[in-house]
Order: C-alpha cells, then sequence, then structure tokens
C-alpha cells in the first residue's frame, strides 16, 4: 500500500495530489491520501478542498478504506503511519520533510526535490512531504493532470462578469499570505 499524507492549504493539497498521482502511475498501484488533517477538532486551514475545488479529481482517500468511528479514531490521535505500525503492518516511511510521529524505518529525501525513483519503491509506503516541485507535473501525465486539476466552472453572473473584464483587459493578481506565517512568525512586515 502506499500512502501520501495530505495537510495545509489547497497549494499543499494540490501539490500533495500531483505527488500521489505520480507515485500511482509510475508504480502501477494505488496510492492513497491520508486526509486524517481534516478531521477532528482542529482542522487546518479550510478544510480539504481539493475535490470541491479541482471536481475532476478523484483522490483515493485513507479514510474511506476505514468505518467511520475508526476512522475517527485514528485521525483524533495522530501519526496514521505509527498507527498501521503499531497496528502490525510493516511500513517506511520516505520523509522530505521532519515533523512526523513514527519510530520505524524512515528514508530521507531532499525537501522540494525531484527524486521519481521513490514512486516504485516496493512494500507499504508511507510518504510524508509536500513535494513541492514541478517536476512530478512535467512528465507524461501532464495532460491527464491538467485535465484533473480543472476549476469548477464559473456559475453566477457576477464571477463571469469579472472573468470576462479579467480577460478584456491587462490584469494581474496579487496574493499576499499571511495567515499561517503570522503565527509561526514568518510574516514579512507592511
Amino acid at each position: 500500500m502506499k500512502i501520501v499524507k495530505c495537510n495545509g492549504g489547497l497549494g499543499n493539497q494540490t501539490f500533495q495530489y500531483i505527488f500521489s498521482r505520480f507515485v500511482e502511475l509510475e508504480g502501477k498501484e494505488p496510492c492513497y491520501l491520508d486526509n486524517a488533517s481534516f478531521y477532528g477538532r482542529v482542522i487546518e486551514h479550510n478544510g480539504f478542498e481539493l475535490s470541491r475545488v479541482f471536481p475532476h479529481t478523484k483522490p483515493k482517500l485513507l479514510s474511506d478504506c476505514f468505518s467511520e468511528d475508526v476512522w475517527s479514531y485514528m485521525s483524533e490521535h495522530g501519526g496514521i503511519a505509527q498507527q498501521l505500525r503499531d497496528a502490525g503492518e510493516d511500513f517506511v516511511m520516505v520523509a522530505e520533510a521532519p515533523d512526523y510521529r513514527f519510530d520505524g524505518n524512515v528514508i530521507f529525501v531532499p525537501i522540494n526535490e525531484f527524486t521519481p525513483y521513490i514512486a516504485k519503491a516496493k512494500g507499504n509506503i508511507y510518504y510524508h512531504g509536500y513535494w513541492i516541485n514541478r517536476d512530478w507535473f512535467k512528465n507524461e501525465y501532464n495532460q491527464l493532470l491538467r485535465d484533473e486539476l480543472q476549476f469548477v466552472p464559473l456559475q453566477d453572473d457576477k464571477n463571469k462578469r469579472y472573468a470576462e473584464s479579467i480577460i478584456k483587459s491587462a490584469s494581474i493578481a496579487l496574493h499576499i499570505r499571511r495567515g499561517d506565517f503570522v503565527r509561526i512568525g514568518w510574516d514579512a512586515s507592511i
């Protein structure tokens, strides 16, 4: 079984989805997204947004492999990889981020580097990281991923007018990230 931890906001979820699809397509076996971060008392950002924003994605969610009461318990107690190991499953963790709870075999890979060989690893693998690298997307699966990552079509007149205005003018978009950066002390001064 292959599992990719899914957490964070929509950007992180999108990179983790792209990575999970790469693992699935390269390894020729299902790859599940561990969506435990979006259950329980403290839900990150806006929750699991991937399927709502990109309706053509069909992620295999780890939560679908368990009954609701079992998944609720597991997500409340964190460290899904460790819980599976404690239950007798032989897992190896491939990690590019050090913020995990796992006492089994951990293989570290450089953060945000393209390491395609890890997709073909055999056995039960839990991938822990953000996998932010455009090379996961630049391959023979590019068109498939582009098709899956299509936005919901605009439905309301107000947003259709905004879209038309943007298309007809020299427009730019500016995103200022502050939310979690303020909380962790990474914000820039005004």
